[in-house]
């Protein structure tokens, strides 16, 4: 099994002065993931939790809508991904808009991808259901690093947090935020829980990629510690998600839909 963290020696360099010294690092591994013995891409990621990714991975890009749409799942030996789908057009075959939603695996999601891969059911308006308050954000978002003890070795994880209520959360990270995005999904789906009235919290940015995998799971809030993009925004308006940006420090953003989130005061 693939180490999580190495520890290797470096040389540190303070004031001119320069030392040896233990330094631990975080660990980098190629999943590649296949579906009915067809091979569909290799993310790198952090070499835990694969399980997790995957199912996450295979929902944000379409390629499943339940956890029960998948027969089989196995991590291998040699940490790759065998999954068996119950209903499956191979890539070769598929049409053009389900290939679009593949491009949109392989490549950065472009604005094009996600205006083609985003199914009708998708873009239908989300209701104003789910309600957090501004402290509650605020809460989550700062214990939200604070918790990793992967990053506090390495400083080199993303960390994500789908909560849904202060006993019922799922805490997920990975060098790549995209992977710890699909990790917390991937998590929630295993167990039946939905999305309806949860919030996703995430340490990395939010561009667009990032809010197609929220557009898809139907998540009503995300909240950054960090910033979004511009475009990253103009489709949480579209989409009807609560987008909320450098959430910390007792302060943030919010772009989007601020009726979800109450115990704020308006000022002319």
């Amino acid at each position: 099994m693939m180490q999580v963290q190495q520890t290797l020696e470096i040389i540190r360099v303070r004031n001119k002065t320069a030392y040896f010294e233990q330094d631990t690092l975080i660990s980098e591994h190629a999943l590649q993931i296949s579906i009915n013995n067809e091979v569909i891409i290799h993310l790198s990621c952090t070499p835990k939790n694969l399980e997790e990714l995957v199912i996450g991975h295979l929902f944000s890009q379409g390629f499943i809508h339940h956890y029960g749409d998948i027969e089989l799942l196995q991590i291998n030996e040699d940490l790759s991904a065998s999954v068996k789908l119950r209903n499956f057009n191979s890539l070769i075959h598929r049409s053009s808009s389900q290939q679009a939603l593949q491009n949109a695996a392989i490549q950065s999601a472009s604005p094009h991808n996600i205006a083609n891969a985003l199914t009708a059911d998708a873009k239908i308006a989300l209701p104003v259901e789910a309600m957090f308050s501004y402290e509650e954000i605020l809460e989550r978002a700062a214990s939200l690093q604070n918790r990793s003890v992967l990053f506090q070795k390495t400083g080199g994880v993303h960390a994500c947090e789908l909560y849904c209520t202060a006993q019922n959360s799922y805490y997920m990270e990975d060098i790549g935020r995209h992977n710890a995005f699909d990790k917390t999904l991937g998590a929630a789906l295993r167990d039946g829980v939905p999305f309806t009235n949860a919030m996703l919290l995430t340490t990395g940015r939010v561009p667009n990629e990032i809010m197609f995998k929220a557009i898809v799971a139907k998540l009503p809030i995300l909240v950054s510690r960090s910033a979004p993009t511009a475009e990253a925004v103009s489709l949480a308006r579209e989409h009807n998600i609560t987008l909320c940006g450098f959430a910390r420090d007792r302060r943030m953003n919010i772009y989007s839909i601020p009726e979800r989130i109450y115990g704020i005061t308006y000022i002319s």
